[in-house]
C-alpha cells in the first residue's frame, strides 16, 4: 500500500509540472513513473534520455512459437523451450529474423520493446564488452 501511495504522490507532482529525481534499483516500478532516464555505472552517467527514445534504439524482445524449431538451430542467442523460442534482435535485423521465423513455421509471435531493466542490462553488457 505504501508503494502505491508513493507512486501516486510522484505522479501528482509530475502532473503539477514538478521534476522529481528518483534513484532506485526496482526498475519495474521506476519504469511506470519516468519520462527521462539516466543510467549510472561506477559513479558516471553512461546514458541519458527519454525512456521512449532509448527503447526505440534498443533491441526488441521476440517470443515465438514455431512448428519446426530445428530450422533455427544455426542461429545463436535463441532460448528454446520445446516449440517456443525467445531472443532479442536489433530493429534493423527484424525483417531478416522474420524470414527465418517464417521458414521455421511461426504460429504465434510477440514482439515487445525492452523494459527499463532490459535497457539497463544492455548498457551494462555493452560496457563490459568494451572494457573486457
Amino acid at each position: 500500500m505504501q508503494e502505491r501511495n508513493f507512486q501516486e504522490e510522484v505522479m501528482a507532482l509530475k502532473a503539477a509540472g514538478k521534476t522529481i529525481l528518483l534513484s532506485s534499483h526496482i526498475l519495474s516500478e521506476v519504469e511506470k513513473m519516468v519520462d527521462r532516464v539516466a543510467i549510472i555505472r561506477k559513479g558516471r552517467i553512461i546514458e541519458t534520455g527519454a525512456l521512449s527514445d532509448m527503447q526505440g534504439r534498443a533491441e526488441l524482445n521476440v517470443r515465438a512459437t514455431v512448428s519446426n524449431p530445428a530450422v533455427l538451430s544455426e542461429f545463436e542467442g535463441f532460448e528454446r523451450d520445446g516449440d517456443e523460442v525467445a531472443f532479442t534482435v536489433a530493429r534493423d535485423d527484424l525483417a531478416t529474423m522474420m524470414t527465418q521465423l517464417n521458414a521455421a513455421g511461426v504460429t504465434d509471435l510477440k514482439v515487445t520493446p525492452p523494459t527499463l531493466e532490459d535497457l539497463f542490462m544492455q548498457y551494462y553488457d555493452a560496457e563490459d564488452e568494451q572494457n573486457g
